[in-house]
């Protein structure tokens, strides 16, 4: 955390000139291509008005400044185009992303005084493991009123489910922790030691019991919370909270509210969030494209927006780190050259003020 700055947001660009975002065309030749090529390559290169760097520095945070960064290419390119702009948010992590959407969903100051109004958007992202993630956590507001082999079961499997997906989307060292989690389903039906980590973390969560209280909202979280004590289990909890940029959570209160017992449990509430969650994926994307877009870098291939905003976080979802290995470097590269050239007009990366270049001097 970089600590002696001041409290106001640096909007201070490493190209000459203006500081107010650019309004060159691609076709017209702004630079924009021939920079990208420069990241992939590793290669010195001149920075043409089409890419401005902004930086800041604590107590500024990344989110803030996206908002302002955001706010203003808006308004400029909505002046210059005679139009609303579109404009894409990228960010190298989807939990990062989704931060800076919450805080530009509401109004916001910024340490220099500026008020910043919400900035209607949407949100692109991957909900498979998310919904994975929700299927255990419904299982586990199903134990109160289950046999105890039953309900550990029940999660186990869910939990390997959530391991299916993320292999389905090509993350194949998953099969091993399938396995351990199959392998501790055996070991509990037949009696004997369970070996897995996650298997024992589940088990000890259903000892120590769970009082459910009839509120779906604190009982949600409640249920959620006993996904800690392995690393397989961290990993569903993150995913589990990035369940409320479905935007169901009003849906998922009601649909669980009617299915409480009125004692202890939730008889069902898998299937129950199931059918939510399906329904939720069924309605999908507007089918018009927003004017403000927010998603991961790989997800902009093939699109094109009039401004393009890369946000580096300052302690993660970083764009480059001078100790990466070699081949990290450079896919990071290749990607930064798709992000970068979904760019019509504009291109703003947004950086923490101790960033590692992009570029060699």
């Amino acid at each position: 955390m970089t600590k002696h700055a001041s409290s106001t947001p640096s909007t201070r660009s490493t190209r000459h000139g203006s500081t107010s975002p650019g309004d060159n065309h691609r076709n017209a030749g702004n630079g924009i291509l021939d920079y990208a090529n420069a990241v992939l390559r590793s290669q010195p290169a001149a920075l043409p008005a089409a890419i401005q760097y902004v930086t800041y520095r604590y107590p500024t945070t990344p989110e803030q400044i996206s908002h302002y960064v955001i706010h203003t290419i808006q308004n400029h390119y909505a002046e210059h185009l005679g139009r609303q702009p579109t404009i894409a948010v990228l960010a190298p992590e989807n939990a990062f992303i989704a931060q800076i959407s919450e805080a530009i969903s509401k109004d916001q100051t910024l340490p220099n005084g500026k008020a910043l109004p919400a900035l209607d958007h949407e949100l692109v992202w991957d909900p498979g493991l998310s919904v994975a993630a929700g299927f255990v956590v419904a299982s586990i507001l199903e134990w109160p009123t289950l046999p105890r082999t039953e309900a550990i079961t029940a999660t186990l499997r869910c939990i390997a489910d959530f391991y299916r997906v993320k292999v389905a989307g090509g993350t194949t060292s998953a099969r091993s922790t399938i396995t351990t989690l199959d392998n501790a389903i055996a070991a509990l039906a037949n009696g004997k030691t369970i070996r897995a980590k996650a298997g024992q973390a589940i088990i000890d969560a259903y000892d120590s019991s769970i009082q459910l209280t009839g509120n779906p909202v604190t009982d949600w979280q409640l249920a959620r919370a006993r996904l800690r004590g392995a690393r397989e289990l961290d990993e569903v909890f993150d995913k589990a909270r990035l369940l409320r940029l479905f935007h169901a959570t009003d849906t998922l209160a009601w649909g669980l509210s009617e299915i409480w017992d009125g004692e202890a449990s939730y008889p069902d509430a898998t299937g129950t969030v199931r059918r939510i969650l399906a329904n939720e994926m069924i309605a999908g994307r507007p089918t018009e494209p927003h004017p403000i877009t927010l998603m991961n870098m790989h997800k902009s291939k093939g699109k094109e927006f009039d401004a393009v905003v890369i946000v580096e976080g300052q302690h993660r979802a970083r764009l480059m780190e001078p100790t990466w290995p070699a081949l990290r470097a450079t896919q990071t590269r290749r990607v930064l050259r798709v992000a970068i050239t979904r760019a019509r007009h504009q291109v703003i990366l947004v950086r923490p003020a101790n960033a590692t270049p992009l570029l060699p001097p």
